[in-house]
């Protein structure tokens, strides 16, 4: 299922980015946003199936747990909902640091990307100037 998904979305983006115009995207956005533009989408959809699939088995089992505790006790139907209130807050708190750690560390990435296609779209240039060493330099420096 995830897989189908991933080629789906995949399909998609390659489609749409074949159909746009050269002049106004090519011409203008970076080689690297776009190639970076891929590999997050893919893992990023990744992520969410693998977690939504996750939290589909967490919650039958947290749920057949809670069944089991509410018929021994009593109590447990006045104190097992303060406690999901709670996670569910502690969840919503991680889930927006991470998509903020997320966006942090792709435009961290953005630069380095885009860095490797200007060198990839103009490797005739540097051969042809014979500066593949100065090049290689300066990667390793980026």
């Amino acid at each position: 299922m995830i897989d189908k998904t991933l080629k789906q979305v995949h399909h998609d983006v390659v489609r749409s980015i074949m159909n746009a115009p050269v002049n106004s995207f090519f011409d203008i956005t970076p080689k690297g946003s776009i190639m970076s533009r891929f590999s997050e989408d893919m893992n990023v959809i990744e992520d969410i199936m693998s977690s939504a699939m996750f939290c589909c088995i967490i919650l039958i089992d947290v749920i057949t747990t809670f069944y089991l505790i509410c018929h021994q006790n009593i109590w447990a139907i006045v104190v097992i909902p303060l406690l999901f209130g709670y996670a569910k807050s502690v969840w919503d708190y991680t889930f927006k640091a991470k998509r903020q750690a997320v966006q942090i560390m792709s435009k961290q990435a953005n630069p380095i990307t885009t860095h490797q296609g200007e060198i990839m779209s103009g490797t005739s240039t540097i051969r042809a100037y014979q500066t593949e060493d100065y090049m290689i330099d300066i990667d390793c420096e980026n």
